[in-house]
Parts: C-alpha cells; structure tokens; sequence
C-alpha cells in the first residue's frame, strides 16, 4: 500500500510537471496519466487484469463527474486522493477477522504452497487464540508427512505455548483421530497441511479430500508476501 502510494505521487508529479502547462485538464490529458500509472504499478508486479479492472472504474467515476482538473496541482492531489481512496476499497479497510464459535469446536485447516508460512502460520494464530481470545484447550495437527521436520518444527514453536500437536500421515489416521475428537474437549483446532504446487492435480485432489474429513469452519490460504501477481492464480486454483 505504501510502495504504490509513492509511485501514485511520483508520477503524477513527473507527468504533469512535463507534459501539461495548459491550465485546463481534460480526459485527453488524464488519458495520458492513466497510461502511465498503469505501467507503474504492473511494474510494481500487481496482476495486468487488476490493474487494467482498477483503472477503468476510476476512469469511467471521472467520465461520469464530468471533471476537468485547474491546474497541475489540483489533478495531482485530486487524482492522488480518488486513486488511494480506490486502493482502500479493494483492499479493505478492516481485516477479515477470525470466525469463532459462540458454542462447539473451531478448526482451522492452513493451506498454500511449498514454503508459504503454513507452519509458522499455525503457531502465530494459536498464540492469538490463547492470549487474544482467551481459548485454554487449543491442539495442533500436522498432515505434512513430506517436508522433512515438518512436525517437529511445529512442535518447537507450540509447546512452550501449552499447545498440544499431533502428527497424522494418512487419510484413514485422520479419519480416526476426527472419530476420537468427538468424545474430547477441545475448543480449537489447527491444522497445518502439506505445501502443494498449483498445477500438481494429485495434489490438489488430496487437499480436498483432508478438507472433507476435516470439515473446517475456516480455510486459510498463506501466501508468501513476495509472491506479487503469482498470488491471483495461486487463490484461483486453490478456490477451484
């Protein structure tokens, strides 16, 4: 958010500093400035799609407000403040927060791809389920049985909160150990899946059958903070 803030006011103040001394700015003149902008922020690896989507809608806002700008100052704070406004809209103002239970048991199954954060993930959110949310009775589960120390690392970073985990290999153990949970208290549940590659179909099919068993109340898909526009296909493979 801050990065393209920036490049929002770089470039409008390089664009209309260069190209435009008529006191008047018109579509034509936006026109230019819009092409621009759109170049910056593919540069800034946000997905062409987005970008052409996000522009447009911006675009068509000004077209119906008839506006034409006085002035370079006037489109540069103008035009800076309706684009930031859009940004805030699209992202969200507020983050999405966590869906518990009033009554009965929370699990949580932790998705993504090869490296993502799943694990660490896992770790973070049940220490904000017990400090944050006051949940005493908190287990994890790992079903990575192909990353190496994948559930030793879990253990590493749960125990010292008091958190219980559990290492399942197979779809017949976790179909047991769903069977056990009926009959234990325990108010929340985290599972921390294998990584899967997108186009692995195997992969992907053995992810929807530990979702059915599992039946979570919330799917969490960690992405890696640098993945940039890769992430738009990664959520659109991973929805399908």
């Amino acid at each position: 958010m801050l990065l393209l803030s920036k490049i929002i006011q770089k470039t409008l103040a390089r664009k209309i500093k260069h190209n435009f001394l008529a006191r008047v700015i018109g579509e034509k003149e936006m026109e230019l400035i819009f092409e621009e902008l759109k170049n910056e922020f593919i540069k800034a690896d946000v997905n062409y799609e987005v970008t052409e989507q996000f522009f447009k809608e911006i675009q068509n806002s000004l077209r119906e407000e008839k506006r034409l700008f006085m002035g370079k100052e006037e489109v540069q704070i103008e035009l800076y403040q309706k684009i930031k406004d859009k940004l805030i809209n699209s992202l969200g103002e507020e983050a999405e927060p966590l869906k518990l239970r009033k009554k009965g048991r929370d699990k949580f199954l932790l998705i993504g791809t090869n490296g993502a954060g799943k694990t660490t993930t896992v770790a973070k959110l049940a220490y904000y389920l017990k400090t944050k949310k006051g949940i005493e009775s908190i287990e994890t589960v790992s079903l990575d049985a192909n990353r190496a120390a994948a559930f030793e690392q879990l253990q590493q970073l749960v125990t010292p909160l008091g958190v219980k985990s559990h290492f399942i290999k197979e779809l017949g153990e976790l179909q047991e150990f769903e069977e056990e949970l009926k009959n234990r208290e325990v108010n929340s549940i985290l599972y921390d899946s294998g990584g899967v590659i997108p186009k692995d179909i195997e992969g992907l099919s053995y992810l929807k059958k530990l979702s059915s068993l599992v039946n979570p109340t919330e799917t969490i898909l960690v992405l890696d903070a640098l993945a940039g526009q890769e992430s738009l296909e990664i959520v659109k493979l991973f929805c399908e």
